[in-house]
C-alpha cells in the first residue's frame, strides 16, 4: 500500500524525481501513517457495534440485484437501451443512477418490484 500511495499519490505531484533516499524516507513515512490510520479505525469499529452489522447485513440486498443486473449484461447481449420504449420502463434505470451510491436502496427497489410482480 505505501508503494502505490509513493507512486500515484506523492510522485504525481512531483515535478522533480526522488532520490533513493527520500524515496525510502517517504516509503517509511507512509507506512507509519497508515499504520496509525488503522489502529485508530480499529477503535472507531469497536465503537460501531450494531451499526456495523447492519452494514454487513444490508449490503447483499444491493450486491444481489447489482449482479444479476451485471450477469444480464453479459449473458444476454440483446437486452440493451433500445428495449427501453415507455416512460414506465425508465424509473428503474433513473433509481439505479439516482440511488446507486446509497447501500441498499437499489436492493429495497429492486426486491419491491419483485414483490409487487408475483400478486
Amino acid at each position: 500500500m505505501a508503494a502505490v500511495v509513493l507512486e500515484d499519490c506523492c510522485k504525481s505531484f512531483l515535478k522533480k524525481e526522488l532520490s533513493e533516499k527520500q524515496t525510502h524516507i517517504l516509503m517509511k513515512l507512509s507506512v507509519i501513517v497508515m499504520g496509525l490510520i488503522c489502529v485508530g479505525l480499529v477503535f472507531v469499529v469497536e465503537k460501531l457495534g450494531t451499526v456495523l452489522q447492519l452494514t454487513m447485513s444490508i449490503g447483499p440486498i444491493a450486491n444481489g440485484p447489482s449482479l444479476a443486473l451485471f450477469t444480464m449484461g453479459i449473458l444476454l447481449p440483446w437486452i440493451n437501451a433500445k428495449l427501453v420504449k415507455q416512460k414506465d420502463q425508465l424509473l428503474p434505470i433513473l433509481v439505479v443512477e439516482v440511488l446507486g451510491s446509497y447501500p441498499g436502496l437499489t436492493g429495497l427497489f429492486v426486491a419491491g418490484i419483485f414483490s409487487a410482480a408475483l400478486r
